[in-house]
């Protein structure tokens, strides 16, 4: 069993082995040679390098089908126990701004991503508010757009990132765990209420004061 990393159901590619053991390997497609039927262009600028979602490269009607048939394989297999006829995983009617919470994560040492290296051109902006890489937890990603969460929690989030950036707001240091803004937490609901929770590396009143009254002013 090969566990693989950027191809998607149908794909033929070809493999990077970085794991190996006795029953599995992991492995991620460094060259797709022929896409699967299946495979479709992700709408977010960011997918391959965030971890925030991972099928976006796959038809919906198929991502339905298989996540029916890993719960089957998780009971029946794993689980041994027998079920009757399994119906098919009901479709959300949203495949966008579907979530109600979104927490990101402030970084004083961004990660770069392989299209600002190849320019080879000095980085001056190094901090970050975003995602973590997946299984990376000092590893940011600075986010300038999701289409997980329903307006404004783009604008509120990029507005506290311009923000803090112009008055010079520390970003925390997640290694070195020093810092003041270090999460932003957003939850939106049905009926258009919006709420937002910074968390801060120590108490600093006056910027902080001054930081929520620029946010509830812009809102």
């Amino acid at each position: 069993v090969v566990f693989i990393t950027g191809a998607v159901p149908g794909d033929v590619v070809d493999l990077l082995v970085h794991r190996k053991k006795k029953s599995f390997a992991e492995a991620t497609a460094t060259r797709i040679l022929s896409p699967s039927p299946h495979r479709e262009s992700p709408f977010c600028k960011h997918f391959g390098t965030c971890g925030g979602c991972t099928w976006q490269d796959l038809a919906y009607p198929v991502q339905l089908a298989f996540k029916r048939q890993e719960s089957i394989d998780n009971l029946e297999r794993l689980g041994g126990l027998v079920l009757p006829e399994v119906p098919p995983t009901l479709a959300s009617p949203h495949t966008r701004h579907y979530r109600n919470k979104l927490e990101y994560t402030f970084s004083a040492q961004r990660w770069f991503t392989k299209e600002e290296l190849d320019r080879g051109e000095p980085i001056a902006d190094r901090q970050a508010l975003g995602y973590h890489l997946p299984g990376r937890f000092d590893k940011v990603l600075d986010i300038t757009e999701c289409s997980l969460q329903p307006h404004p929690s783009d604008a509120v989030r990029n507005f506290i990132r311009a923000y803090s950036a112009k008055h010079g707001l520390g970003f925390y240091n997640i290694r070195q765990h020093q810092g003041w803004l270090r999460t932003l937490t957003l939850r939106t609901t049905t009926t258009g209420e919006v709420m937002v929770l910074l968390a801060f590396g120590h108490e600093d009143r006056e910027p902080r004061e001054a930081l929520m009254a620029a946010l509830q002013n812009e809102f």
